[in-house]
């Protein structure tokens, strides 16, 4: 792992601060992400129909 080679694990200590992704803290954002680009074509579509249209 590149973090070892590093003089500060910073990853390692967020992650240990977070305990591990198990707390109260940790809030995991990866199925909002998944939406990110569906919203962003969906909003490319509807732009260039209005751009077609008017």
């Amino acid at each position: 792992m590149f973090e070892k080679q590093l003089p500060v694990s910073l990853y390692a200590y967020e992650w240990k601060l977070l305990e591990q992704g198990k707390g109260k803290i940790y809030k995991p954002v990866a199925h909002i992400e998944q939406w990110i680009p569906i919203v962003f074509i969906l909003l490319n579509i509807g732009l260039g129909a209005y751009s077609v249209l008017t």
